[in-house]
């Protein structure tokens, strides 16, 4: 209720005085925007990920082609993108990156990676393909983690035998 008596305040004050743009004209404000955004701003992985609607069109080029040009990304920046991407119901793109990632050997996967990967190998191959994941998962803390993740994943595939086996 507030909200609204609050927009109509607004709105009659902006009506009364009339309400004017920061920039006088057109191409002042078209100067102003290009000014803000930077020159690498479209080659960011952040920024041409998301745009590749197609499944064809894979992300690792355009990371490959980012690091290949000297520039550096973080583990962080590609969990964002892949967290990005799963949000948006691309989950080939995403365990592509997750993927890359692993074949990188500059990056340390931690065991929350193995854990993402393996729901995405869940939802793009099914249960057989994670399984043989699963069991090739390095170290114990990762496979506590992935684990879980199994788990719920055979729950919503509704096989309570090969549940019952693996606890």
């Amino acid at each position: 209720m507030a909200n609204r008596f609050l927009s109509a305040g607004i709105k009659r004050i902006s009506c009364v005085f009339g309400a004017r743009s920061l920039c006088s004209t057109t191409a002042s404000r078209a100067s102003a925007f290009n000014a803000t955004e930077e020159p690498f701003a479209q080659n960011n992985p952040k920024n041409r990920i998301p745009g590749l609607r197609s499944p064809k069109k894979s992300p690792v080029l355009a990371l490959q082609n980012w690091v290949d040009q000297g520039n550096r990304i973080s583990p962080s920046e590609l969990r964002r993108i892949a967290r990005n991407l799963v949000k948006s119901k691309r989950y080939h793109h995403a365990l592509e990156v997750f993927k890359w990632m692993e074949n990188q050997k500059k990056f340390y996967v931690i065991p929350s990676d193995h854990a993402m990967k393996l729901e995405l190998i869940i939802k793009n191959y099914g249960l057989m393909e994670a399984e043989d994941y699963f069991m090739n998962i390095p170290g114990s803390a990762a496979k506590k983690v992935a684990c879980l993740t199994l788990l719920r994943g055979y729950i919503t595939e509704r096989t309570l035998v090969k549940l019952r086996l693996s606890w």
